[in-house]
């Protein structure tokens, strides 16, 4: 039997209305559906058709940082059927992967109830977080389909792995720019010189990386980046993490001024089946917090965001959560596994009238 390809198993995951594609030695290719794991209808795959498959969709970079660190993330679109977030990752020997899909209209922007401040990036620096590259990028894309689509405008968006993927109104039409481009000042020449409105960054975890998105934006190029983080202070410390000592100043003072806001969600299940509701974290960068940034540990930015007022343009995450277990979409247990310190956010319900029964079903 002929080995099924890459593309023919995407597709069919998103006819079947799945996210997961799991891809393992000796095992059929399956996807997950209403929580389970679901096998197609074919032979188990040996180890051979498994890289084969996985290798399909990687170019020599890729390969490259696989073969190196025996794990690689590589975001990527096909155009007319849906963006996708790789992990590729060696287990007992053998490659596995998962493929998640990331569909290009995804409504969480629609959906959060944001301020309108967020709807037009500035020139400057944007950072979008999640706890994860998937719930990230799945929010960058929506970020970007709801910028197109309100302002006719253009982006590009730049995968961890070097792919570039242009994109035009809408901007799922891609405009072809060229994927063999190296590094970020080509790229942002390159968009720029095309008529692009934005450049964006999906989860650029390498310090070089970093460094060249932060001048890119110090430069006054507007720029939408992901970074793993579950609280703005979290975001601010992943993006400034790893840099030597003698370099943290200069950094800290570079993104104090170029960042414009931080946006932070997620995801969480309701009491209903099958139903999600999100939580999500606003930090509009001003003095103050600019102040805070430049400071060797900007860990009193949670405080400023929790005592901020509940009507102001930035909120924070616990506020967010507090709302959610008010209005009995979640229960107390899930609101603190969803709470980057659990006991701020006991705190934070005790001061507001909160309690441990909180969201609980009645």
């Amino acid at each position: 039997m002929a080995i099924p390809t890459l593309n023919a198993l995407l597709l069919s995951m998103v006819e079947q209305d799945s996210r997961e594609l799991h891809l393992k030695a000796n095992a059929p290719a399956s996807v997950r559906l209403g929580g389970k794991l679901v096998p197609f209808k074919i032979p188990p795959l040996s180890a051979g058709s498994v890289k084969q498959i996985i290798y399909s969709g990687l170019r020599d970079r890729d390969k490259f940082e696989l073969e190196k660190n025996l794990t690689v993330e590589v975001a990527f679109g096909i155009k007319g059927l849906s963006r996708f977030l790789a992990s590729i990752y060696y287990q007992s020997g053998n490659l596995s992967a998962l493929y998640r899909r990331m569909p290009w209209d995804y409504p969480i922007w629609k959906r959060l109830d944001l301020p309108d401040f967020l709807e037009s990036p500035r020139p400057g620096l944007h950072l979008i977080g999640g706890k994860d590259a998937y719930e990230s990028s799945l929010l960058l894309g929506s970020y970007l389909n709801h910028f197109s689509s309100s302002q006719s405008g253009k982006s590009s968006v730049f995968s961890r792995s070097g792919g570039l993927f242009g994109y035009t109104e809408p901007w799922t039409e891609h405009f072809g720019v060229g994927s063999d481009l190296h590094s970020v000042d080509e790229i942002v020449q390159r968009v720029l010189s095309a008529g692009g409105d934005l450049v964006a960054f999906e989860a650029i975890n390498s310090r070089a990386g970093r460094r060249e998105i932060l001048e890119t934006a110090f430069r006054g190029v507007p720029v939408v980046a992901t970074v793993l983080g579950r609280s703005a202070e979290e975001v601010i410390a992943n993006f400034t993490a790893d840099f030597p000592v003698h370099h943290l100043y200069s950094v800290r003072n570079k993104l104090s001024r170029a960042l414009r806001w931080i946006l932070v969600w997620e995801e969480l299940p309701t009491f209903k089946p099958r139903q999600v509701c999100y939580a999500h974290e606003v930090l509009e960068v001003n003095q103050h917090v600019r102040r805070m940034i430049e400071t060797p540990i900007a860990n009193n930015i949670t405080r400023h965001l929790i005592d901020a007022p509940e009507s102001g343009r930035s909120r924070s995450i616990y506020l967010s959560l507090k709302e959610l277990l008010d209005q009995i979409q979640i229960d107390y247990d899930t609101a603190l596994l969803a709470a980057p310190d659990p006991d701020l956010l006991k705190e934070y319900l005790g001061k507001r009238g909160g309690d441990r029964r909180a969201g609980r079903r009645r």
